[in-house]
């Protein structure tokens, strides 16, 4: 099984960044490792951390990093705030890339997701 991780070996909220205490984090949804989620496919013209590739697409989230300043707001001027929980989400490659992938069928991808791009899993 290959796994592959967009933020193997760094950190995409920011250098030396470290999860803030839950208090004063905007919890829109109690997402907890185990929850199957589907990352939002909504195209937008600003700033966002939110890879092309996984719009669209469902997942199991792994982890929960904690909360941080909203880089989407920080991106703008911004304050960052109210925090967002960053989540693990593991993808099946096969699910992203369809038939062209070559992969394993166990080959997965891990991406870091912040939570207001992520709701529960569509059905059917």
């Amino acid at each position: 099984r290959s796994v592959i991780s967009t933020t193997q070996g760094h950190t995409e909220v920011g250098a030396g960044a470290k999860p803030r205490a839950q208090r004063g984090v905007l919890a829109a949804l109690a997402i907890r490792a185990g929850d199957e989620v589907t990352v939002r496919a909504e195209q937008v013209a600003h700033h966002h951390r939110t890879p092309w590739f996984v719009k669209g697409k469902s997942g199991i989230v792994r982890r929960v990093h904690g909360a941080f300043p909203n880089p989407e707001s920080r991106a703008h001027g911004g304050t960052g705030m109210p925090e967002r929980r960053l989540c693990q989400v593991e993808f099946r490659q096969s699910d992203l890339w369809g038939r062209e992938y070559r992969g394993r069928t166990d080959d997965v991808l891990l991406a870091d997701i912040f939570e207001q791009w992520l709701e529960p899993a569509r059905r059917g």
